[in-house]
């Protein structure tokens, strides 16, 4: 019995992905949260096979939503970062003052910034306190000025 609800989860998951738009991506992410491990990997992959409406939009909302669960919203960082959302890089950067989320939120600015998001790394490096996330931040902001 347990292996049937498992698979039905797994198959209800993808299908989130594969017919949903935006509504569907905060669902998606606290699926990609679950500590069923095959859960929380068929809702990643689905987080980076979602498309339609409101896809971009919904990902930026739930990056910045602390409502939100931090696995839940690493996982939007990590899909946004795959899919190369370059959307996204304002709510990333505003990530970086949660601790939980500042690693996958550096690695997603590495991805996804650009000369026009200058604005909000200055200002996540004005409040950010801890050295490694003020270094990385300054090395970003040099190579995009660069650039």
């Amino acid at each position: 019995a347990g292996e049937g609800r498992l698979a039905l989860r797994l198959y209800s998951t993808v299908s989130l992905a594969l017919v949903g738009d935006g509504a569907l991506a905060a669902s998606l992410a606290r699926l990609a949260a679950s500590d069923v491990a095959e859960v929380a990997a068929a809702a990643a992959e689905g987080l980076t096979r979602i498309h339609g409406k409101g896809v971009t939009d919904a990902f930026v909302a739930g990056i910045a939503d602390p409502a939100l669960p931090a696995k839940a919203r690493k996982a939007l960082l990590q899909a946004a970062s795959r899919r190369g959302m370059s959307a996204a890089a304002g709510a990333a950067a505003g990530a970086l003052a949660d601790p939980e989320l500042r690693l996958e939120a550096q690695k997603a600015l590495l991805r996804l910034a650009g000369k026009g998001d200058l604005p909000a790394l200055r200002a996540a490096l004005a409040k950010a306190s801890e050295p490694g996330t003020r270094g990385a931040l300054e090395r970003l902001i040099a190579r995009l000025e660069k650039e």
